[in-house]
């Protein structure tokens, strides 16, 4: 069973800051690696990932579509097997923070 997962983060419609939103998925990341047998590897270019992390508004073509409106909807995923890939949606109308 391959314990190393890949991800891939599309920033591209949040106003947060990239390299403290990196940082603080990475950290997420290596919390998660020292309670379990899993591992994370972050993906860039066209290389595949095993889920991605995007931040999205409205209707974004998975069904389920945030409100434009800062609801504390925050997000939602769905399981690799449901699209071919692993999706971690975040609702990027809301502030986010590293407060």
């Amino acid at each position: 069973m391959n314990r190393t997962l890949l991800w891939k983060l599309d920033h591209g419609n949040s106003s947060y800051d990239r390299t403290i939103m990196l940082q603080q998925i990475r950290e997420s990341f290596n919390d998660w690696t020292k309670y379990t047998d899993l591992r994370f590897r972050e993906v860039i270019g066209t290389e595949t990932a095993d889920f991605n992390l995007t931040f999205v508004f409205g209707e974004h073509g998975d069904g389920a579509p945030f409100d434009d409106t800062k609801s504390g909807q925050l997000g939602h995923a769905f399981f690799p097997w449901q699209r071919n890939r692993g999706e971690i949606h975040f609702h990027a109308t809301e502030n986010w923070t590293d407060k």
